[in-house]
């Protein structure tokens, strides 16, 4: 990857519900191939984020400048809070939150394994 097409334009959080993203700093070790954005703050404990790496021109390149073709997501939720079925009916948005979570956003979020601890 090419570390300068790596930054937080193209790699961004948003909290569940919100379009702006948090403010982070994005970094590349090319020795692990492992991208890492950092929030400049802490999370709220029990909110959902989404992570999308953006496609096409906007996204992150390889060295020889070939651009990735759709957008990569997943989302998590924040903290150790308990995955609770507040409904039946799945609103489909992926991912269990305290007063929104269906049974299978809730099997999805505890499958996913993506949890932050603040």
């Amino acid at each position: 990857m090419d570390p300068a097409t790596i930054t937080p334009d193209s790699f961004t959080l948003t909290r569940h519900g919100e379009s702006t993203p948090v403010p982070a700093t994005v970094t590349y070790d090319p020795g692990t191939k492992t991208a890492t954005l950092n929030p400049a703050s802490d999370l709220a404990s029990a909110a959902g984020y989404k992570v999308t790496v953006k496609g096409g021109a906007a996204g992150p390149k390889s060295l020889a400048g070939k651009e990735t073709h759709e957008a990569e997501f997943w989302s998590f939720l924040a903290g150790d809070a308990p995955l609770v079925v507040t409904k039946t009916a799945d609103s489909d948005k992926g991912i269990c939150l305290p007063d929104d979570c269906s049974l299978r956003e809730a099997v999805a979020t505890a499958n996913s394994g993506a949890r932050l601890t603040p």
